[in-house]
């Protein structure tokens, strides 16, 4: 399980992430849940992370995932 901290109201991201076949829950009304299967491949990782990606872009100016630079979504 991983938790992603996001600065802004999580569940529209989990709406979008849903519409676009990525199941994922919002608790704490701002910490997005991941919770993938022990047996995950690379190819479905990086669909996720697309997915992901593509979905907080709508919601934020700055949101790359994976970004190193210590900015906070």
């Amino acid at each position: 399980m991983a938790g992603v901290e996001l600065s802004i109201e999580g569940k529209p991201i989990v709406e979008g992430a849903i519409k676009k076949g990525l199941l994922i829950n919002c608790t704490h009304d701002r910490v997005l849940r991941l919770m993938p299967a022990l047996n995950i491949t690379k190819k479905e990782v990086d669909k996720a992370m697309g997915i992901l990606d593509s979905v907080l872009q709508e919601f934020t100016p700055y949101s790359r995932v994976g970004n190193t630079t210590g900015g906070s979504l």
